[in-house]
């Protein structure tokens, strides 16, 4: 089933409010996260899931990331994992901080839809599509497992998509003009199955 996640800036830096919209019937919680600034006059920003979320922290992979943890505390870990050098528990730790920004407590909405689940991303701001939520982490749902990444769990599939909306009054083209080499890397596939789903092949 599809779920789109809607994020749109606040106004100022306050943040972003985010919206998930899914299967008739099914009632997520919209939330607003925030955003934390790199410094005084410098534009960098990155979220960080609502203070009163905190409980939901407590004992987690993301709790030293996501409880009173500045711009540099988070970009410090993930500039680590860019490099292809992170300390022990980093990506760990760093999947499940996206999913404590992007999903909050609506993640144990999606994980009780009882079939797989296809996630949509549509953003408005670079300085959230920037990150790689493809690698997010969940806990499993065997007891006591370790998280593990929601794209890569046999137990409870997942894929992540992004989608970008065009401009109003863009048409699309049957030939879009693009640069060589691509700047990014584009992960594409439309079925969800046992082997290979959106987000998955991020991982690899």
């Amino acid at each position: 089933m599809i779920c789109r996640v809607y994020a749109r800036r606040n106004t100022g830096k306050t943040g972003w409010t985010l919206r998930i919209d899914g299967p008739t019937g099914v009632a997520f919680m919209q939330r607003s996260i925030r955003a934390l600034e790199k410094g005084p006059g410098v534009s960098a920003l990155l979220p960080a899931p609502p203070v009163e979320e905190a409980p939901r922290w407590v004992g987690r992979p993301c709790e030293s990331l996501c409880a009173n943890a500045g711009y540099r505390t988070v970009d410090s870990v993930y500039r680590r994992i860019l490099d292809n050098n992170p300390d022990p528990g980093d990506v760990q730790a760093f999947g499940s901080y996206l999913t404590a920004v992007l999903l909050g407590p609506n993640l144990n909405i999606l994980e009780g839809l009882g079939g797989p689940v296809d996630l949509r991303l549509n953003f408005d701001d670079p300085a959230l599509e920037r990150l790689p939520w493809e690698m997010m982490y969940g806990p499993d749902a065997a007891p006591g497992a370790p998280d593990s990444p929601l794209c890569a769990r046999p137990n409870r599939r997942t894929a992540v998509n992004r989608e970008v909306p065009m401009p109003p009054g863009a048409m699309a083209r049957a030939n879009p003009q693009t640069d060589c080499p691509l700047r990014v890397l584009f992960v594409a596939e439309s079925t969800i199955d046992d082997v290979l789903r959106p987000g998955a092949e991020f991982l690899h």
